[in-house]
C-alpha cells in the first residue's frame, strides 16, 4: 500500500511503500527507518492517521484499521506521541529535557534502501 508519512518534528513529507498487513508493532520501526528517522525511543514511536484522524495499537494493522491508499500518516518520537497502558498512541506534548528529535542527526545515507520518494 502506497501512503504519506510526515516525518514528525521536521514536517518532510515522503510517499513510502509499506506492508499493509504487518501489525504496527513490526511495521513502525521498518517506517522510521525507511525515512531515516533513528531514535533512542524505538519503543516511544508513534503513528496517527491525520487522512481519518485516529492512532494505532501495536497489534493494528493499517488495513484493519481502514487505513486507504494515499492516505497522510505522521510517525514521531518520544514528546509528540506517547504509548498508552492498552497499547494505543496519543499525542502529549509534554517537556521531558531527555526528549531530542534525533531527524537531524544522521542525515547522511547509511547505505539504507530506501523505498521512498521525498516530496518537496
Amino acid at each position: 500500500m502506497e501512503v504519506f508519512l510526515c516525518r514528525g518534528f521536521s514536517g518532510q513529507i515522503y510517499r513510502v511503500n509499506v506492508d499493509d498487513r504487518l501489525p504496527m508493532q513490526a511495521l513502525t520501526p521498518v517506517m522510521a527507518n525507511s525515512i531515516g528517522l533513528y531514535t533512542q525511543h524505538e519503543d516511544r514511536l508513534g503513528v496517527y492517521n491525520l487522512t481519518r484522524d485516529f492512532g494505532y495499537g501495536d497489534s493494528d494493522t493499517l488495513t484493519e484499521r481502514g487505513t486507504q491508499e494515499g492516505d497522510l500518516l505522521i510517525i514521531a518520537d518520544g514528546g509528540a506521541c506517547h504509548k498508552r497502558s492498552d497499547g494505543h498512541w496519543e499525542g502529549v506534548g509534554h517537556d521531558d529535557e531527555h526528549d531530542h528529535d534525533h531527524s537531524h542527526d544522521d542525515e547522511h545515507d547509511h547505505n539504507h534502501s530506501h523505498d521512498y520518494e521525498l516530496l518537496t
